[in-house]
């Protein structure tokens, strides 16, 4: 299929792809079991039970299964006890005023926000005007250069989320991963100061000199997006 500038394929097929996946994961989840824990809070400690047993493979009165659920089912009744009669204003007052739980709040948003932030998301959408810019020629290279990109956040994502994150710790590789994408960003303003005239000077032509830099440019990108995917 040929996607250029001027094809609806140009966002039928991305469009199509996330319906496709959306679909899959809705209907999958008619299928899904709810989880042990939100069972006992319901009240359905035998179907709590059933459900622990179909995931951990075991009949129901294996004690493993058992000795589970009976954790549950404690942690459960001391929550009800930290949390009798305390109403939405009481839970709010605790979540805000309750030092460590500002703490863990603030880490959560916090982390988010400057996810965001570090500007992977806008790389990721203008993939094909920067791409153009550092000198990758033609809609389609674009286009195919983008994908890769994508393909490489989601490769790193996958790796570092299950094997790499918990290898070298979780500050740690927030750390390094916000390290690779400065560095990144600091080669490509660098580069692009270099050659001001990309994406000045219509049909501008690289210069042996400037290809390699330029490819360079190009694998930072990679990088970046890798270095976001281990940190955030």
């Amino acid at each position: 299929m040929n996607i250029g500038d001027t094809s609806h394929a140009r966002w039928e097929v991305p469009t199509s792809l996330h319906l496709i996946f959306a679909g899959i994961i809705f209907i999958l989840t008619l299928f899904q079991s709810e989880s042990p824990r939100y069972l006992v809070k319901q009240g359905m400690h035998e179907k709590a039970l059933a459900t622990m047993a179909r995931l951990r493979h075991l009949p129901e009165t294996h004690p493993y299964v058992t000795k589970e659920i009976t954790a549950i089912r404690l942690s459960h009744q001391e929550e009800i006890e930290a949390t009798k009669s305390a109403g939405l204003i009481g839970k709010l007052k605790e979540m805000f005023l309750v030092r460590s739980n500002l703490y863990r709040l603030f880490l959560a948003t916090g982390a988010q926000v400057m996810s965001q932030w570090s500007g992977a998301g806008s790389i990721t959408l203008y993939a094909p005007d920067l791409f153009s810019l550092l000198g990758i020629t033609g809609t389609e290279t674009s286009l195919l250069v983008t994908a890769i990109f994508g393909l490489v956040k989601l490769t790193g994502a996958v790796l570092c989320a299950l094997f790499l994150v918990d290898v070298i710790g979780r500050k740690r590789s927030l750390l390094i991963g916000i390290s690779l994408q400065a560095i990144s960003m600091i080669y490509v303003a660098g580069f692009l100061t270099a050659v001001p005239q990309l994406g000045v000077e219509e049909g501008y032509k690289l210069t042996p000199g400037e290809t390699g830099p330029s490819r360079g440019a190009i694998a930072m990108i990679y990088i970046s997006g890798f270095g976001w995917a281990l940190g955030w």
